[in-house]
């Protein structure tokens, strides 16, 4: 006698469901691919542990500053004046015989009397300029920029170098060529976005 064969019904349902089962197992592909992709990844770290911004600046732009803005020399006589408030006021420069607007203050002093930084900050440029000798700029957490010009040959910051108010920086001297008659001293600006500003309405002590 001969049997009678059973149909097959997981066969049957492939056949009527093929393309469910066929959009099931695409699902499933995708799923464990993402899963794969995931699990490999790592979250970078900086050298504090916090999650890296993709960023380095050691300048904190903007920031309160914590200590208070001191006078960049001891000892000192103001020469010639900060003159680029709302109303510039022109003054006299003797080495180049003519009036004109002066960014910043000269601080009168003995030839290598020290120059410290105003506050804490960073260094962000040194170089020599034929007109105002030898110079060094920092950058404070403020966003501030002091300047210091007319420094002697040994500079005793280097560039990107970290300083705290009252670091030595340089020394007074004469190398400011365009201000060579007046001697003895530190040519001193500050600045903020791009503007001079007042060393006076910073530095109390002035």
């Amino acid at each position: 006698m001969e049997k009678t064969k059973k149909p097959n019904s997981f066969a049957n349902f492939l056949k009527q469901n093929l393309a469910l089962v066929i959009i099931i197992a695409c699902a499933i592909a995708v799923c464990a691919i993402v899963m794969i992709i995931n699990g490999n990844k790592t979250v970078p770290t900086d050298v504090k542990g916090g999650t890296d911004t993709g960023i380095y600046d050691p300048i904190i732009p903007n920031q309160p500053q914590t200590k208070k803005y001191i006078a960049p020399v001891a000892g000192y006589t103001i020469g010639m004046d900060y003159s680029r408030d709302s109303e510039f006021v022109l003054v006299f420069k003797k080495t180049l015989n003519e009036y004109s607007v002066h960014n910043g203050i000269d601080f009168i002093a003995q030839a290598g009397a020290e120059v410290v930084a105003v506050n804490d900050g960073t260094v962000t440029a040194v170089n020599n300029n034929f007109g105002m000798g030898y110079c060094v700029e920092i950058t404070h957490e403020d966003g501030t920029i002091s300047r210091y010009c007319s420094l002697g040959e040994e500079v005793c910051v280097v560039l990107g170098q970290d300083v705290e108010a009252g670091d030595k920086i340089g020394t007074v001297s004469t190398t400011a060529s365009d201000e060579l008659l007046e001697g003895d001293h530190l040519h001193f600006e500050m600045l903020r976005d791009g503007e001079f500003i007042n060393p006076h309405s910073i530095i109390e002590e002035l």
